[in-house]
């Protein structure tokens, strides 16, 4: 069989590995916006990456794959309040159910776009045999290894017939490792080495970055009213592909308008985002819950809670980027956008669903800044270390430890997170400051009291 670049314009060109919020309100959007000015017309075949209910897919198929996005909060001071519609999505596929329709979508010549988005812990090693066209995979890896070894028999090796693999999770040059994951899947299924070969050969890894916060819809929204899949998305959205400087002219994703951009290194632009707005989250959300709130914009309506997150951004993060040669001026306004994005009336961004992966979270997001900081200074960081605490007390609570101590949580600490350094005594010291009164505090009075102590 041989790829026909003639397909129709109209066709499926898209695989979809995840189903949520987020993919809908950024990477679907995009292509919406892609199709309307003709650039770039495909349909989207959106597959659900784990095990779902039977009718998870009935609100897809009632809606025929429509839904809203509403765009809603402030750009530099201004109010934005808009709706678009989404119309790019084909169909939804259930693997666990329909993985012999899955597979067949690798026949399908047009096809050259595969998005995956599975939270931080979705692209990790699971090991499970291959069952070919009998079962699915429980891993989003397995789940591709079998695809593009569908996609290599059914062209039969063609280079031609190579895809291109944008991962969105906030991993780490998350194209290579995507490939990596792939490679290893492929080996120990016993699959041929020629087909690990053309995995590299004919398939392109896209290091990405994605940022945007998208939320649920507000109930009370007569816009979206009766669309279930709808969601809520600020006016701020970047897309970052890694890549040659010839990449923007060859491909269809950025454009003038829309902010998809190519960069050659993207390390830098990960760890400001990373660092910066993933880390303010989990800096936060942890504290939060334990104070009683609920949202980040509950967080932020906190006079105590902004100028304990303001602080630490600007005096503890923000000084460990340097070494990443990324202008001062450029930090400390990236540090002033998030700030304002965190104040969006319009997003319920529920810090429960930030906690989603908190250990993983917690280790990419701020211990990175902690360690940092604490070895340019010779000071463990006040503000990152609470929060860090703060977070160790959540997390064991939420799996259900009753008599904590502060031996027990600082054993804890190390098997989440298994730093060398959490053994070292000047982190027990600063630890057991932020402990002893966190494991008492009972009610938000208290958490503000350990707030203003930080700053």
């Amino acid at each position: 069989m041989s790829v026909d670049e003639t397909s129709a314009s109209d066709g499926e060109r898209v695989l979809q590995i995840g189903e949520g919020r987020f993919l809908r309100g950024f990477v679907d959007w995009i292509l919406e916006q892609l199709a309307r000015r003709g650039v770039y017309r495909s349909r989207v075949v959106v597959v659900f990456p784990r095990p779902h209910e039977v009718d998870a897919k009935t609100p897809w198929m009632q809606s025929q794959g429509r839904f809203h996005v509403v765009i809603r909060g402030f750009n530099q001071g201004h109010i934005v309040d808009t709706v678009d519609a989404v119309s790019v999505v084909s169909r939804v596929l259930d693997p666990y159910r329909e993985w012999d329709a899955f597979l067949r979508t690798a026949e399908n010549p047009a096809m050259e776009l595969l998005i995956t988005n599975t939270t931080e812990a979705g692209l990790t090693w699971f090991e499970e045999p291959y069952s070919g066209r009998e079962k699915c995979p429980q891993s989003v890896g397995g789940k591709l290894t079998a695809w593009l070894w569908e996609r290599y028999q059914a062209f039969d090796g063609s280079t031609a017939a190579g895809v291109n693999l944008l991962p969105c999770e906030l991993v780490e040059q998350n194209g290579e490792w995507l490939r990596t994951l792939i490679q290893r899947y492929a080996r120990a299924w016993g699959l041929p080495e020629e087909f690990c070969e053309w995995i590299v050969a004919a398939n392109r890894f896209y290091n990405t970055l994605v940022d945007s916060i998208i939320t649920p819809v507000d109930s009370d929204d007569e816009r979206v009213r009766g669309d279930s899949l709808a969601v809520t998305r600020e006016p701020f959205y970047r897309w970052i592909l890694e890549g040659p400087p010839d990449l923007r002219l060859r491909w269809h994703l950025p454009q003038p308008g829309l902010a998809v951009e190519v960069v050659p290194d993207l390390r830098p632009h990960r760890e400001l985002k990373v660092r910066i707005l993933n880390g303010a989250h989990t800096a936060v959300a942890a504290l939060g819950l334990l104070a009683g709130l609920h949202t980040v914009g509950e967080v932020m309506a906190d006079a105590m809670f902004r100028e304990f997150l303001n602080a630490l951004l600007i005096q503890e993060v923000a000084p460990t980027l340097d070494s990443w040669n990324l202008d001062r001026a450029a930090v400390r306004d990236f540090i002033d956008r998030v700030l304002e994005r965190f104040q969006n009336p319009y997003l319920h961004h529920r810090l429960q669903d930030i906690q989603l992966q908190a250990v993983t979270k917690v280790r990419t997001r701020l211990l990175t800044s902690l360690r940092d900081r604490w070895l340019a200074t010779h000071r463990v960081p006040p503000r990152l270390a609470l929060a860090v605490v703060a977070q160790a007390v959540w997390l064991a609570r939420q799996e259900g430890v009753t008599a904590l101590t502060e031996d027990h949580m600082l054993w804890q600490m190390q098997q989440w997170w298994d730093e060398a350094w959490l053994s070292d005594r000047e982190w027990h010291a600063a630890a057991r400051v932020w402990l002893s009164p966190l494991l008492r505090a009972e009610d938000p009075v208290s958490i503000q009291a350990l707030l203003k102590q930080a700053l």
